[in-house]
């Protein structure tokens, strides 16, 4: 069977850093099926900068954008969760470096 890859990133107030992220993660040797970015930043101008940085990257990846408006890390994983709508589940944080093989070994593994 062959399973697909959701990456749930919980984000606040870091849209650079989120966009390096999302670059690596867009040059992986397996692209996640869906991305999931749960934003918590506290102003509207980082909410509009994190949802710029996601529609950028949108045309790569596939991106579900969610603003959750109490900042929680645990409850940003968990709407992640509720979203994710694939078998293999990747939490990541927005500051993330991803080696071009991390899915890929991911998806393997999971076979």
């Amino acid at each position: 069977m062959d399973y697909n890859i959701s990456v749930i990133i919980p984000t606040m107030n870091r849209p650079s850093s989120l966009a390096r992220t999302l670059g690596y993660i867009a040059e992986s040797s397996y692209l996640p099926t869906e991305i999931i970015i749960v934003d918590q930043s506290s102003t509207p101008e980082a909410r509009d900068a994190t949802r710029c940085v996601t529609i950028e990257y949108g045309t790569i990846l596939n991106i579900n954008y969610v603003y959750q408006e109490i900042s929680s890390l645990t409850k940003a994983r968990n709407c992640g969760l509720r979203m994710a709508k694939e078998e293999i589940i990747v939490f990541s944080d927005d500051d993330v470096d991803v080696r071009k093989s991390t899915f890929s070994e991911v998806h393997r593994l999971m076979q």
